[in-house]
């Protein structure tokens, strides 16, 4: 996909690296192959998985026949009888007519709407309140629900929370529905403390770009600033992206592909860190932080488990590890050693 092309996508890259959560609409422009637009890895995509943003109803004409279509009221009307117009038919002019059928401004004739609704999403009305609702939307909600419990997150770590937490759809009916929505149905509760999270920076995207082919004026048009993808450390694995979903394309059936994915995962719930101490002439415990010195010679072990370890840490564990002379510090949440 061309990035470079869409302005709002390449809008979208730079709020996401001033720390803007980006959120669009997957457009739902099926049932045919690759569909879905707005698929840019620093936008939360967002799809309809029900009825499509719209509430279907039934009217009965006055010649007795019943029409399924979509309604923006969902309780009963005060009248029985409502005149019926098709949008086309309140077009201005001849050349308004594709404008009027998506009912966009300025395509209809004012003395003919006595109701409008701009945005394709449901509103409905309860009493005297009206609640606005449509995917996109909830959406944004959730994501800004999110930052408000964890206002250093950046837009990767809270996207990755939402895609990582939601609810998978059942692959009963069809097993390739798996590629068809998505991560699944937005779960607030489990997004809050999502365990690992697939985070990136702006480095990150700029490897992303360089591994996909972009280069001299396509990719500063991007970022905002001249970029060299030969002077810089590429990407590792086949896609160069910490992202949560991995997906490798074969040319076909009897194809045979080998891909190397590489990930790293941050952790942001609670932790906590066994310490086993073999035998040292001197040790110094400082309060109010995790400090251990050793003096030389001496040896000390440390034991993480991978599903209770150090907080907000990326870095690459194994299960048993020795220091000869060094010291290991617990601080701002973060292992480390020298």
């Amino acid at each position: 996909m061309s990035y470079s092309s869409w302005d709002i996508v390449s809008h979208m890259l730079y709020w996401n690296l001033e720390g803007i959560i980006t959120v669009a609409s997957a457009v739902n422009d099926g049932p045919s192959m690759g569909g879905v637009t707005n698929t840019a890895p620093w936008i939360v995509t967002v799809a309809a998985s029900g009825i499509d943003r719209a509430f279907k109803s039934t009217v009965q004409l006055g010649s007795g026949k019943n029409v399924s279509g979509v309604g923006i009221s969902c309780f009963n009307p005060k009248q029985k009888q409502y005149p019926i117009i098709n949008a086309i038919n309140a077009a201005k002019d001849l050349k308004s007519k594709d404008d009027a059928k998506f009912f966009n401004s300025g395509s209809l004739q004012a003395n003919k709407v006595k109701l409008l609704l701009k945005k394709l999403e449901a509103l409905v009305l309860i009493f005297s309140n009206i609640w606005n609702f449509d995917g996109m939307s909830s959406c944004c909600w959730l994501a800004a629900y999110v930052k408000s419990f964890h206002p250093n997150w950046t837009p990767a770590a809270i996207r990755s929370a939402i895609i990582t937490t939601a609810k998978p759809i059942s692959r009963r009916i069809n097993n390739e529905a798996e590629f068809a929505y998505g991560s699944g149905q937005l779960n607030p509760t489990k997004a809050l403390n999502p365990g690992l999270i697939y985070d990136m920076d702006e480095f990150g995207y700029i490897q992303f770009l360089c591994h996909e082919g972009y280069k001299g004026s396509s990719l500063s048009e991007l970022v905002g600033s001249p970029i060299n993808c030969s002077s810089l450390l590429p990407g590792l694995g086949h896609d160069a992206i910490n992202y949560p979903t991995i997906q490798l394309s074969l040319e076909s059936k009897k194809d045979i592909k080998i891909g190397v994915f590489r990930r790293t995962v941050t952790n942001k719930r609670s932790f906590e860190v066994v310490v086993k101490v073999k035998s040292i002439a001197s040790m110094e415990i400082l309060s109010g932080a995790e400090c251990w010195a050793v003096r030389g010679g001496a040896s000390l072990d440390w034991i993480d488990t991978l599903d209770n370890f150090t907080s907000d840490s990326n870095t690459t564990y194994s299960p048993k590890t020795t220091m000869i002379g060094a010291e290991l510090r617990n601080e701002a949440q973060n292992l480390g050693a020298r």
